[in-house]
């Protein structure tokens, strides 16, 4: 995502021309602006799984430290936590999901136990 845009160009690995004082401005920037470290994400209740980008951040508004997706970021989240909690409490679900989970490799060999019984203690 950084990759078109000179503000984040660091050098040339090819000629030596690779600049200390932009490589350490640049990961400077991006380390502040990272969700363990940025003042808006170290409150947030999702940060861990928050799947929150940099670069969209940077294409949506043309700073890195705006966190610009994060309200569609915590909506998809509480989505899929409130989804997972639906499946688990659903033995019917749950079996389903197992059953998907439980591929076969080409001798018929189960790539993960079969019974779910085994699988908790696997995981």
């Amino acid at each position: 995502m950084f990759l078109e845009n000179e503000e984040f160009l660091i050098g040339n690995v090819f000629d030596d021309s690779i600049s200390a004082h932009r490589l350490f401005r640049i990961s400077k920037a991006l380390k502040d602006a990272s969700k363990w470290n940025e003042s808006k994400c170290r409150s947030c209740w999702s940060r861990t799984l928050c799947f929150g980008c940099l670069g969209n951040d940077f294409i949506a508004s043309g700073s890195i430290g705006n966190k610009s997706q994060c309200d569609f970021n915590r909506k998809i989240i509480q989505s899929l936590l409130f989804n997972s909690r639906k499946i688990f409490e659903n033995p019917t679900a749950m079996a389903q999901v197992l059953s998907l989970i439980v591929s076969r490799n080409k001798d018929g060999e189960g790539i993960l136990p079969a019974r779910t019984d085994q699988l908790q203690y696997q995981l």
